[in-house]
C-alpha cells in the first residue's frame, strides 16, 4: 500500500477500536515505520531483496503491542484516552503511547499482507499474504474508502468509538 493509504486506514481502524483521536493519530504516524526503517533506495537490488522481510515481521510488533496493551490495562484498569492519561500526570503515560506506536506498525504489516507477501513465522521469508490489489491501484483506494466507511459505521454504532474501554 502507499504510505497515505497506510496512514488513513490505520487511523480509521484505531479510532473505531479505541475512540481515542490522539491514539489514532499516533498509530497513523507509526503506520509507516516498517517501510521507513528499510530506507528509500527502491531501485537497489539489496533493497528489493530485503523489502518486507525482517522489518515486516508481524510477530515482533504484535507482541510489543500486546505487552503494552496489558501493561496499560493493568496500570489504569482500562485503556484510557491519551488526554485522560496525560491529565493524571502519570509517569506511565508512555505505556499507552508505545501501545499505539506498535499497533500502527502491526496494522501496517497486516495491510501489506493484502497486497503482497510478508513473513509469517520466519522473519527472513515472505510466506504470508494475498494479492487482493496492486499498490497504487484503484482497488487499493477503494479498499481504503471501504475501511474508512466501515470504521465510521462502527464508530457510529458505539457513538464515540472505543470498544475496548
Amino acid at each position: 500500500m502507499k504510505w497515505i493509504s497506510h496512514k488513513i486506514t490505520t487511523g480509521a481502524v484505531v479510532f473505531a477500536l479505541s475512540g481515542d483521536p490522539a491514539g489514532a493519530l499516533i498509530s497513523a504516524a507509526a503506520s509507516t515505520f516498517p517501510d521507513f526503517v528499510e530506507g528509500k533506495d527502491y531501485e537497489s537490488p539489496k533493497w528489493r531483496k530485503n523489502h518486507r522481510k525482517v522489518s515486516h515481521w508481524w510477530v515482533a510488533y504484535c507482541a510489543a503491542s500486546a505487552v503494552f496493551f496489558f501493561w496499560t490495562y493493568l496500570h489504569y484498569g482500562k485503556v484510557p484516552p491519551l488526554f485522560q492519561a496525560l491529565s493524571r500526570k502519570d509517569v506511565f503515560v508512555f505505556v499507552p503511547v508505545c501501545m499505539y506506536l506498535f499497533l500502527g506498525s502491526t496494522l501496517h504489516v497486516l495491510e501489506d499482507a493484502l497486497c503482497g507477501k510478508v513473513p509469517l513465522l520466519n522473519p527472513l521469508r515472505r510466506t504470508f499474504g494475498l494479492l487482493l490489489f496492486r499498490v497504487g491501484s484503484a482497488a487499493e483506494y477503494g479498499f481504503v474508502c471501504a475501511i474508512v466507511g466501515i470504521s465510521m459505521f462502527v464508530t457510529r454504532i458505539f457513538r464515540i468509538g472505543g470498544i475496548w474501554y
